[in-house]
């Protein structure tokens, strides 16, 4: 998929996010849609284009929802290289992969957030995030991104069939 489709991708995410997701929240947290998709885009297209969506996707949310400028846009960059540089190293035909991928990248963007934030005069209890907030983002990125994967699958499969068929 182009890059500018993962970006008109974020936007929507970016939008549903704000709107839709607010009535699907779990445990009082709804998803990173823009980190799932992230972490996708970086496992197909390695560091330097992963690092760059993600700044791209950091940045979108820096000036649409956040008041700190940048502060979103490096832990996405910093995301969007480390999943990248998996990429080589990992066995992506291994369906669950992607998904423990995320699950890792959520939680590194999580206490990464936790270490700036400071930065900005922000200061939030570790421990109270990390039970509250991030451990249950990177269940719910994890389980949508697992569901992502399996449709992927089956969508694959159903038109391997259809071709099979000669439908």
């Amino acid at each position: 998929m182009p890059t500018v489709a993962f970006v008109l991708m974020g936007v929507f995410s970016l939008i549903l996010e704000a709107t839709v997701l607010q009535a699907f929240q779990v445990a009082g947290v709804k998803p990173d849609l823009l980190l799932i998709f992230l972490c996708f885009y970086a496992l197909s297209r390695g560091t330097w284009r992963g690092a760059l969506l993600g700044a791209i996707y950091g940045l979108m949310e820096d000036i649409y929802l956040s008041r700190f400028l940048g502060m979103n846009g490096l832990i996405k960059m910093l995301v969007g290289y480390g999943v990248g540089w998996g990429r080589d190293k990992l066995n992506l035909e291994n369906p669950l992969v992607p998904v423990i991928v995320i699950w890792l990248a959520t939680v590194g963007s999580g206490l990464l957030f936790l270490l700036l934030a400071p930065l900005g005069g922000l200061y939030y209890p570790w421990g109270l995030s990390l039970v509250k907030t991030i451990f249950p983002i990177s269940l719910y990125n994890a389980s949508l991104a697992f569901l992502g994967q399996s449709l992927k699958r089956e969508g694959k499969e159903w038109l391997a069939n259809r071709r099979n068929l000669g439908g």
